[in-house]
């Protein structure tokens, strides 16, 4: 709504001011607190009058002389130092509903004229156990924004990255190794730093009963090892001497198990892939290889000290940072900038990655990477994810993924459901660290804000079905509607919904919409109090069904864009 009105002053300004260029002109349109201050209210005449020196009451009166000629405003005020207060007409009103009508399931999209190529990187936990509760944060605001995007026109290919590669691999074949050792009652099983979860009995006992595994041994090393990374990196060593191939095929089975379970969990919390792009692949397609190779040729990457450094702060960087270590093992940093020219060279326009707060320190360098190699760095957006901490009975609940003291997202499903568990990671903006009220999510009343916004949509599911008029009868009925305060301010909240699915596309906030839910079907709550449906008179019962069928749209095309069910009956 207030788009069309927009187009409409600044066409009327083009006509009233010589070289008029909106694009130059930052100018609001907003819907005033106080009544009698119109519609809506700009500030149009002030910020062209401040740009070129001239009196802003002047230029308001000049515009909104013009302004009052055009038909869909019914009244137009000149307030304070040059603000215009904008009054619009009830057929106007009666126009726009029809236009949200009409457009029904697309109503609020903003479409982009040429589909933008997206790849979206979201949750990529290592598969060193269950998904948890924090990356149950990063897993909805990914999907939620990838449904904004395409929403929006946007061609979008949403992509999890598996970490199969590296140490932390080696760590997670090692806990299954030693569980094994431990019913064997190892007397040096003990082992600080590896995983101890009950994933990993289930691992093993799945091992044994395909491979009929058996192979108990006793490490060599003392246990009482001061540096305990170096203690669990000399008994990798030493598994891998006892059992050659066999470890490699624990570590692939253990990650396998790992990544099923994980692809489970997501699927029924409504969180889908269209590629689980493995780490391993970027070696043994020499992707990782031919980078530092590249880097090297151009000059950006050098030896120093047996190791291979990137030149970052050439680029902005606080030091240089290893691509290979001086034992020849290629770093995270390393595949990551391989994974990266990946996708540029996939030909997507726009790079997306939601990642943890504590990956902040890490954009600069990759950035710098991407640049270095010929890319434009602007096209790599970085989504930092606050952590996500649990409040159960007004305690906080304790996680620890190699301890297994973490309560796994889909216990957090099990026990909230997955539309109260997908909102309540979404009542806050992702930089914001959020706690997560368990015994709230699972109140059905109105202080739950998912299970109120459901209400109203079930609320106006049940009256227009009640009505006994067909939908083709309340969408085809013409007659001019006059309405009241509590219905306008209703109507132009419907108004602002495009406006705020835009902002969330903009600002890769999906919390903008959830926030903007919670306030309209508070509106529609009071409006439903306040003006009854189902009346005699049938032009009103007609009316009023009406903007009950627009207003469910607004709810059930926000709740779609969050990936949360809209209910018909509660």
């Amino acid at each position: 709504m207030k788009e069309i009105i927009k187009k409409i002053i600044i066409d009327t300004a083009k006509v009233c001011f010589e070289n008029f260029d909106a694009c130059s002109i930052d100018f609001n349109i907003e819907i005033p607190k106080g009544k009698g201050f119109g519609d809506f209210s700009t500030n149009l005449a002030m910020v062209y009058a401040n740009k070129n020196r001239l009196s802003p009451a002047d230029i308001a009166k000049q515009l909104s002389e013009e302004l009052r000629k055009d038909a869909i405003f019914s009244k137009i005020d000149v307030a304070g130092p040059g603000f215009i207060n904008i009054f619009v007409s009830t057929q106007f009103i009666n126009d726009f509903i029809d236009k949200v009508l009409t457009e029904g399931v697309e109503f609020g999209s903003k479409k982009i004229k040429k589909p933008l190529k997206v790849i979206l990187e979201f949750v990529s936990a290592n598969p060193t156990g269950p998904i948890h509760v924090g990356h149950g944060r990063g897993a909805v605001i990914g999907s939620s924004l990838a449904r904004i995007l395409e929403f929006q026109n946007y061609d979008v290919h949403k992509e999890y990255y598996v970490n199969d590669s590296g140490r932390q691999m080696d760590i997670l074949a090692l806990s299954v190794i030693q569980r094994f050792n431990d019913r064997r009652d190892s007397e040096n099983s003990k082992i600080i730093g590896i995983y101890e979860g009950g994933y990993i009995d289930q691992i093993l006992d799945e091992y044994i009963q395909e491979y009929a595994y058996e192979k108990y041994f006793e490490f060599n090393s003392n246990f009482d090892y001061e540096d305990n990374e170096k203690l669990i990196n000399k008994l990798i060593h030493e598994a891998k001497e006892h059992l050659g191939d066999e470890f490699y095929r624990i570590r692939e089975f253990s990650c396998d198990y790992i990544m099923r379970q994980i692809k489970i969990v997501l699927a029924e919390f409504g969180v889908s892939f269209d590629n689980f792009y493995s780490e391993k692949s970027l070696y043994n397609d020499k992707l990782v290889q031919n980078i530092i190779e590249k880097m090297k040729q151009k000059r950006i990457a050098y030896e120093k000290d047996g190791a291979i450094w990137f030149s970052s702060t050439k680029y902005s960087d606080e030091k240089d940072r290893v691509l290979v270590r001086a034992d020849g093992s290629p770093t995270y940093f390393a595949s990551d900038i391989a994974y990266h020219e990946k996708k540029f060279k996939d030909k997507n326009n726009i790079l997306i990655n939601i990642w943890g707060a504590d990956h902040h320190g890490y954009i600069p360098r990759l950035k710098g990477a991407i640049t270095s190699l010929g890319y434009d760095s602007d096209s790599l957006i970085v989504v930092l994810v606050q952590f996500a901490s649990l409040i159960m009975n007004k305690k906080k609940v304790s996680m620890s993924t190699r301890k297994g003291l973490f309560k796994t997202l889909e216990d957090l499903i099990k026990d909230v459901g997955v539309d109260a568990t997908r909102f309540f990671y979404l009542m806050r903006k992702a930089d914001q660290t959020l706690e997560f009220d368990i015994d709230l999510a699972k109140e059905e009343s109105s202080k739950n804000p998912v299970y109120y916004i459901q209400y109203a949509h079930a609320r106006l599911s049940s009256v227009i079905k009640q009505s006994g008029i067909g939908e083709k009868e309340i969408i085809s009925f013409k007659k001019e509607i006059v309405y009241d305060e509590s219905e306008k301010n209703l109507i132009f909240q419907i108004g602002n919904f495009p406006e705020i699915v835009k902002s969330a596309e903009m600002n890769r906030d999906p919390s903008i919409i959830a926030q903007y839910l919670r306030e309209f079907a508070n509106l529609v709550h009071h409006n439903y109090v306040v003006n009854k449906i189902l009346v005699d008179d049938i032009s009103t019962r007609t009316s009023r069904l009406k903007l009950a069928k627009a207003s469910r749209f607004v709810l059930a095309n926000g709740l779609y864009l969050l990936g949360i069910s809209c209910p018909e009956q509660m």
